[in-house]
């Protein structure tokens, strides 16, 4: 998908960037403890004001965990709800992917994000600052699913039909990220 995107001019921003974590902060924050909030407002202020080079953008996922994938005969035969795509840099679609498909025990597992990073350069390398870059976008992607599963449980939309996830499995892997670098 991204090696594609450049044939394409779709574009939608992408709505739960920087910006839009900031929003739902601002709307779940008083019903959040006090520790929570210096948590997401460090972070929040660490993300905004983060300097980020050119790097490598198109169309992305921004929400391919395992349950968006359909599997026959131990190969990939469908990739669901494309509710959360949008166009922004690679990179993020990797860290929302890998802290998925690559955390075990709420950290980074090195075996399987370095398998997942090695089959995705067979296609795409990444280039010198997407590698640089790797523990801000990891970091951001806990953010916004943290915040987003907040939200969703303190306000589920009425007749959802979607399996409520514990917003503290990226709680622990922001904090997880604010101590550790991800190296290639």
């Amino acid at each position: 998908m991204h090696q594609l995107s450049s044939s394409t001019d779709f574009y939608q921003e992408n709505s739960k960037n920087i910006s839009g974590c900031q929003q739902i902060f601002n709307q779940i924050k008083a019903q959040l403890s006090e520790t929570d909030i210096q948590l997401l407002n460090a972070e929040l202020n660490y993300q905004s004001h983060y300097p980020l080079p050119n790097l490598p953008q198109g169309i992305i996922h921004a929400d391919l965990f395992k349950d968006n994938v359909l599997f026959e005969q131990g190969r990939i035969s469908a990739i669901l709800d494309f509710y959360n795509a949008c166009s922004d840099c690679f990179l993020y679609d990797i860290a929302v992917t890998c802290n998925d498909w690559c955390v075990v025990n709420e950290s980074l597992d090195q075996q399987k994000f370095k398998a997942f990073i090695s089959g995705y350069q067979m296609i795409r390398p990444l280039t010198e600052d997407e590698r640089i870059y790797l523990t801000v976008f990891f970091r951001l992607a806990a953010l916004r699913f943290w915040l987003s599963r907040i939200q969703h449980q303190l306000s589920p939309k009425q007749g959802e039909l979607t399996l409520e996830k514990d917003p503290l499995v990226f709680k622990r892997l922001l904090q997880y990220y604010r101590t550790e670098t991800i190296n290639l």
